[in-house]
């Protein structure tokens, strides 16, 4: 009995060095507290993903402040990703639990639960990577984002910083990659269907008509009205844009 106490001492010793070990030697994410990152972890690994593959990816950026970001565009990324995002701590134990159920109804990686600070931390600091190794550095950065950032900032630094297509990054480059137009200055319709391409942004495009687009941005703009985050008229707006774009 004393020596599987001394054992299991051992391992959790083990494992609180590591913890330990991880998180002073990871990134501090108050280095991007008042400055921005000029390229992310992403970025590169993006860039040197098509250098193997001989090509040259030109990576599309362009910041802008969180305040001129269309405000239905900021719901709309919110409730299609974190829909918490403002009351948690950077993880939401309910939607972890359901995806490791459904992963393991699956048998496969069919449902990820990351929150909007998980996918900002990968964005920033590490990559599309899914080993144990990963995943707790990913744990112990959250931890530092959450407590080191403000929420305004972190979800400022995700709608900035996030995947919208090859080598297309943020809100500002989505939109005048697909509609030509200012992040400042979408529809609700457009909004829901930028939102919408998110889990998966190189295999759907929001000017793609496809089933799989239809019904996230369906639900999407539901979900919008039923939280009051757009009135009546507006839903019913974007509705008639619905119908006319899925015609």
């Amino acid at each position: 009995m004393k020596k599987i106490f001394k054992y299991l001492l051992i391992i959790v010793l083990l494992c609180v060095t590591g913890l330990l070990g991880v998180y002073f030697f990871t990134p501090e994410p108050k280095t991007f507290l008042n400055q921005n990152p000029r390229i992310t972890s992403f970025m590169q690994m993006r860039i040197d993903a098509a250098k193997a593959e001989g090509i040259n990816l030109k990576i599309f950026h362009q910041y802008l402040n969180y305040s001129n970001i269309d405000q239905d565009l900021k719901d709309a990324v919110r409730i299609s990703e974190d829909g918490g995002f403002f009351a948690h701590n950077g993880f939401d134990f309910a939607e972890i639990k359901e995806s490791i159920k459904k992963n393991i109804k699956k048998r496969k990686f069919a449902r990820g639960g990351s929150t909007i600070s998980q996918q900002l931390v990968k964005n920033l600091f590490l990559s599309s990577d899914k080993s144990i190794v990963r995943k707790i550095k990913e744990a112990v950065l959250t931890f530092k984002l959450e407590n080191q950032l403000s929420k305004f900032r972190i979800f400022s630094l995700y709608m900035n910083y996030i995947e919208f297509g090859d080598g297309v990054f943020g809100v500002q480059a989505a939109c005048w990659t697909y509609f030509g137009k200012s992040a400042r200055d979408v529809t609700v319709f457009e909004a829901a269907r930028l939102a919408s391409i998110i889990p998966n942004p190189r295999k759907y495009n929001p000017n793609k008509p496809t089933r799989r687009l239809r019904y996230r941005t369906k639900l999407l703009l539901t979900r919008l009205f039923k939280y009051k985050k757009i009135t009546r008229a507006e839903y019913s707006d974007a509705l008639r844009e619905f119908e006319m774009f899925f015609d």
